[in-house]
């Protein structure tokens, strides 16, 4: 009978053990999804600034810092709306792709412009990437 009680006991520390390596493995995976997602992002922002990056390169000569209001425009659109609508498109994908994300774009050094995108991570952080685009 004592035998009984003994293999119970153990049983049910054993269990005890068990349960708490499972708890700490979830906890490692939970985290390790949360960083795989994190990466994931930042590499979303690197190719969203590198699209950027080529639209700008597409028009040159255009002052991204100042351009018209978005408007669609027949054939005939000049080369500040067109980068206009492509920057609203672009912006788009952004607000799309990136949770709370947001993008500007300055003036840089030697006539480069400064891109900066900014959005916020599962666990709440802050995150930015900046890129300097010379056209």
């Amino acid at each position: 009978m004592k035998a009984r009680g003994f293999a119970m006991t153990e049983a049910l520390v054993a269990l005890a053990v068990f349960g708490v390596a499972v708890t700490g493995s979830l906890g490692l995976a939970l985290e390790g999804f949360a960083t795989t997602l994190e990466a994931r992002r930042a590499q979303q922002a690197a190719v969203l600034a590198a699209d950027l990056a080529g639209r700008i390169a597409v028009l040159p000569g255009v002052d991204w810092t100042s351009l018209p209001a978005v408007a669609l425009c027949e054939p005939g659109c000049s080369p500040a709306q067109l980068a206009a609508l492509e920057l609203a498109r672009w912006r788009q994908v952004l607000g799309e792709t990136l949770p709370a994300a947001g993008a500007t774009l300055a003036p840089g050094s030697t006539g480069s412009l400064l891109l900066r995108l900014e959005w916020i991570e599962t666990g709440g952080a802050a995150r930015e990437l900046e890129l300097e685009i010379v056209p």
